[in-house]
């Protein structure tokens, strides 16, 4: 009959090595990358802040180069009737002036005055 085998605990035959614990060392690895992740997540909040400040002065600058243009347009279309009525009072002058030429008629008043200016103030 074979001999009885002792059981395990009764009589230590081998030393146990116990495994390398990498579980810490990978821990760590992942808490240093979420730590990374963090800190690059608070770049980026700052830069779209940042960003989101510039693109509301351009709306503002926008805004006021879109007021000045408005505003040139207007003033534009003021010298455009200015010269308008201008051409007027000398297509009107030129048709005196050649009736004149044969002719000793006086000047017109009303010839000889500007018309006013719509941009003048009172004074």
């Amino acid at each position: 009959m074979p001999e009885a085998v002792p059981p395990p605990d009764s009589h230590p035959t081998a030393a146990i090595i116990p495994f390398p614990l990498r579980p810490q060392a990978t821990d760590r690895r992942l808490h240093d990358a979420l730590a990374r992740l963090d800190a690059a997540l608070a770049a980026q909040r700052m830069a779209v802040a940042d960003w989101r400040h510039a693109l509301a002065n351009l709306r503002i600058t926008v805004g006021g180069l879109g007021d000045g243009l408005r505003r040139y347009d207007e003033t534009l279309a003021a010298v455009g009737r200015d010269i308008s009525a201008a051409g007027d009072q000398a297509r009107i002058l030129e048709r005196w002036a050649d009736g004149v030429i044969g002719n000793d008629q006086p000047f017109p008043v009303w010839a000889a005055s500007p018309a006013p200016r719509r941009d003048a103030g009172p004074g």
